[in-house]
This record gives C-alpha cells, structure tokens and sequence, in this order.
C-alpha cells in the first residue's frame, strides 16, 4: 500500500514518490518552505554599508551641533561638520536614504554655525586685546 501526497497546485492526489505531478506538472520534489537567506538573517546595516556612513554622518553633525557651545571647540566641530558632510554624500551616492539626507544636512547646518561661533570667539578675543592695549 502506498501513500498519496496532494498536489499543492491543483489539490489532486499524487504517489508520495512523483516527482512532478500527474495533472498539472507540478514539480513535488521541492519542499513548500524556503531557507531563510544568511543575508536576512544578519544586521541590516552589516549587509548595507553605507547604512553605517549615514548613521557616522548623523551622529558627527550632532556632535558638531554641540561643539558650537565650547568657544574654540567649534574648531573641532568645523572638522567634524566637514567629515559628517562627507560621509553623508558617500552614503546618498551608494544607496539614497532619509537618514544620510539628515546627516548631510545636519552637518552643513552645524558647519555653517560653526563657522560662525568660530569667528565670534575670535572676535571677541582681539576686540579684548584691543581695548586692553588702549589703557
């Protein structure tokens, strides 16, 4: 006696040893279930790297953001605002995304207040040496 499978196509009865289905040519050798790719499997940002440079360019702009507040620390944050914004083109050129658009953004606005901040320190600095050099 021998056993009988179902056709998953067409419903019709099938020995369990076909290959391919009497009815419809289905082929019954395959399992229904699938193996799970390595690639789903794995951290999303290990399989796309440039996930990785959107998320450095994000993360140096706000760390430029708070680099304003440090007087000539807004040096270190021109540099790290200039990175961010290099980092941030890489990632949209590889594989566009909102969070290398946020990166690059945040990263000019951070550049350009650093720049200003920067400038207002040193300002302030000769304005001082100049008035001190009057008395």
């Amino acid at each position: 006696m021998s056993e009988f499978i179902n056709c998953p196509n067409c419903n019709s009865s099938q020995e369990s040893g076909a290959a391919f289905c009497s009815q419809c040519g289905t082929n019954l050798s395959t399992s229904t279930e699938q193996p799970v790719p390595a690639a789903t499997a794995q951290n999303h940002s290990a399989a796309n790297p440039s996930q990785g440079k959107a998320i450095a360019s994000l993360v140096l702009g706000i760390v430029a953001v708070v680099c304003i507040f440090f007087g000539y620390g807004a040096l270190l944050g021109i540099v790290l605002a200039i990175i961010g914004i290099v980092l941030g083109t890489s990632a949209k050129k590889e594989a566009p995304s909102s969070m290398a658009t946020a990166g690059v953004v945040l990263s000019i606005i951070a550049l350009a207040l650093c720049v200003i901040s920067f400038l207002a320190c040193v300002a302030c600095v000769g304005l001082l040496f100049s008035v001190e050099s009057l008395y």
